[in-house]
């Protein structure tokens, strides 16, 4: 009774490579005229042959033609009443299915064919396991790839970073962790990742400016460094940066839970070169430093900031060359051995 029939591979959420065909899951497109149907293994009829195209994503069978537009199937041929379909694409979840139609987008496991997280405004991918979710209030949320709610949609925006969540509500903002715990109350003016632990890079530090005041925190909401009088922060690395105590500018290192500073480095600026590199700017004049990973600052690997103006020079593995400036005029600087390569007498 027909004129063409095709197996349609329909595997389960699991690793589709390791596990083979079964019957229950096995179905066959079946084509009448040019109007394409559905039917299982025993022939039984599963999607009327009324559609150009048949196909099959995740549990969800989709049908399409001129007149109806896409609609979804679950596996025994229910027809899911969404309207407007103009979408639908592999979700986070091995099961689910985002789809986006007229009324908004929503998380659906396609084997279940229950909603994860119901049709919203918005769905965006915050990382490989977790959502942003807006509702028509233009409020967001924070769900996880099975569609648990880690922060509810009360929030006039989230950032994700790490395993952290800053959330933003009446003009203060908060901070979370993923397990839906609020570590600090939505009362800052700000919140911003301070420094991370260089030793195992699991300990996180947190900053917060509240009327203009400065405080430190730790991962678990405890308030560290009250007394240390320190009143600003930039950043250098991920477990290295500036703090300024008693308005002077001082670098500043969080090793094995403990935030270091070194008196003796009274740094204006400094920025990553490359690798263990870095540029720093004492005084006015700027130097080279060597920073390596995982140890305390060593101070002694950072070279005398001599120089009005320091660039370096593509190409040694080591980054030990920097075209160098005093008193306008220029040279070559070798890093390394800490001298001039080219005597600063060039214009």
């Amino acid at each position: 009774q027909y004129e063409d029939i095709t197996p349609l591979f329909t595997p389960s959420p699991f690793i589709v490579f390791l596990e083979p065909q079964t019957k229950k899951n096995l179905f066959y497109k079946v084509r009448k005229g040019t109007k394409w149907g559905l039917i299982n293994r025993q022939g039984e009829t599963i999607i009327s042959a009324e559609w150009d195209e048949i196909g099959y994503m995740r549990g969800i069978f989709t049908a399409k033609n001129s007149e109806q537009g896409t609609c979804l199937f679950l596996n025994q041929g229910e027809r899911l009443l969404l309207n407007g379909i103009k979408a639908i694409e592999p979700a986070l979840g091995n099961s689910s299915i985002r789809i986006e139609t007229e009324n908004g987008t929503g998380i659906l496991n396609g084997f279940s064919g229950a909603w994860e997280i119901k049709p919203a405004t918005q769905i965006v991918n915050a990382n490989l396991r977790y959502y942003y979710v807006q509702d028509s209030t233009s409020k967001w949320g924070l769900f996880d790839r099975l569609g648990a709610a880690v922060f509810s949609i009360d929030y006039d925006s989230i950032k994700l970073i790490d395993r952290h969540v800053f959330l933003y509500q009446q003009g203060k903002m908060a901070l979370g962790n993923l397990q839906g715990v609020l570590l600090l109350p939505p009362k800052f003016d700000e919140v911003n990742p301070l420094l991370a632990d260089g030793s195992l890079y699991t300990n996180q530090l947190f900053y917060t400016r509240n009327n203009g005041v400065f405080r430190i925190f730790d991962e678990l909401g405890r308030e560290r460094y009250a007394d240390w009088g320190l009143s600003d922060f930039k950043p250098v690395q991920a477990s290295i940066g500036l703090l300024t105590k008693n308005d002077t500018i001082l670098l500043a290192q969080f090793f094995k839970d403990e935030l270091l500073l070194f008196p003796e480095m009274q740094i204006e600026r400094m920025h990553p070169i490359a690798g263990l590199h870095y540029v720093y700017t004492q005084r006015g004049q700027q130097g080279v430093a060597q920073i390596f990973y995982n140890r305390i600052i060593d101070t002694s690997k950072f070279q005398k900031a001599q120089f009005d103006s320091l660039i370096p020079i593509p190409g040694p593995r080591d980054h030990s060359l920097y075209l160098a400036q005093q008193n306008n005029l220029w040279g070559v600087y070798n890093a390394q051995a800490d001298s001039l390569f080219i005597s600063t007498e060039f214009l």
